[in-house]
């Protein structure tokens, strides 16, 4: 993949990754919706196990959109993103608008989700953020191959990311809240 300005970093497409799981988000939204939480807690309201739990809440731990805290044998989870992972509180914040405020269902948020989880869907954000381009041109300013640029598009194009417009390619306007925060972060904004 060719550099087209701005560094790529996985951190987005990860981030998107761990969130795309339907019993993740679930999680998140409990711990939006009330915290503090326990591991235990969580597990039984999402009738999984504790194990299962901890996993899925490291997970997201990781990613800065939730911080823990040890008393005693119990681990308590709250909705308070890691100040030193660049962008979690943004992204938290679409995801409380999402989840708790407008209660999307999640099937819609998983599909927002997908959008942005491989870097080469990143990489074609940002080298659409600057104007509509033909395909041709995308795949030269990318570096990424016909076949593979075709699959991306089309994932990019039934999640409302892009569209095609005049024999080009063009960002959509944005969407829900957490399609523009998603669109702006892709874009290194």
């Amino acid at each position: 993949m060719k550099n087209i300005g701005l560094p790529l970093s996985p951190t987005l497409w990860r981030s998107c990754r761990v969130l795309a799981n339907e019993q993740r988000l679930k999680m998140l939204r409990a711990l939006l919706t009330q915290s503090p939480q326990t591991v235990s807690d969580i597990a039984a309201a999402m009738a999984v196990s504790v194990a299962v739990s901890s996993d899925y809440l490291r997970l997201l731990q990781s990613r800065g959109l939730i911080r823990s805290e040890r008393i005693g044998r119990q681990v308590l989870y709250t909705d308070a993103p890691d100040p030193a992972v660049p962008d979690a509180a943004t992204l938290l914040d679409a995801l409380r608008t999402t989840l708790t405020v407008r209660k999307e269902p999640l099937p819609g948020v998983l599909q927002t989700l997908t959008a942005f989880t491989h870097p080469r869907r990143i990489l074609i954000v940002r080298a659409l953020d600057r104007q509509p381009v033909q395909t041709s041109v995308l795949g030269r300013t990318t570096g990424i191959s016909s076949q593979a640029l075709s699959r991306h598009l089309s994932k990019l194009e039934r999640r409302g990311v892009i569209e095609h417009e005049r024999g080009r390619v063009c960002l959509c306007g944005g969407g829900s809240p957490l399609m523009r925060c998603l669109l702006r972060l892709a874009r290194g904004r």
